[in-house]
């Protein structure tokens, strides 16, 4: 006898599923005092590269909810008059707070950004609209702050 995967005999197998997929998403869940003790006093980085081009994102967060990011782009290109290198750097300066699972950027220039919060695939790794950024330590906040 072949059981109905949507009749009686399987809906309570749908509703286990169910809870386990719940469950699951619930672990990478935290909420947003969580997430604010989590990056106080942290930092977030995210490098990447393009060809010739790499890019490192770093965002240091203080526990006052004043924010840094800074953006580090390097590049070089070979010819065969020789090799032309480029580096620059922006930063970018302003308030952050977590509303809703939701990391809220708002820069000095009334910029704002948001970012998706999860926790990554180690207690070192934090996602950002599912871009893997790994977590450290930092000493650049004011005392006190």
């Amino acid at each position: 006898m072949v059981r109905s995967f949507f009749g009686r005999s399987g809906s309570s197998g749908i509703a286990a599923f169910s809870i386990v997929l719940l469950l699951a998403l619930g672990c990478n869940m935290r909420s947003d005092e969580e997430w604010t003790r989590v990056l106080g006093n942290r930092m977030l980085t995210k490098a990447s590269t393009s060809g010739a081009i790499s890019d490192r994102v770093m965002l240091y967060f203080c526990p006052n909810g004043e924010y840094a990011r800074v953006v580090e782009t390097t590049g070089f290109s070979g010819g065969g008059a020789g090799t032309l290198s480029m580096a620059g750097e922006s930063v970018e300066l302003g308030r952050w707070q977590v509303n809703g699972g939701t990391l809220m950027l708002r820069s000095q220039d009334g910029e704002q950004r948001e970012f998706s919060l999860f926790s990554g695939t180690d207690e070192n790794v934090v996602q950002l609209n599912g871009d893997n950024y790994l977590l450290g330590t930092h000493d650049e906040c004011r005392p006190g702050s």
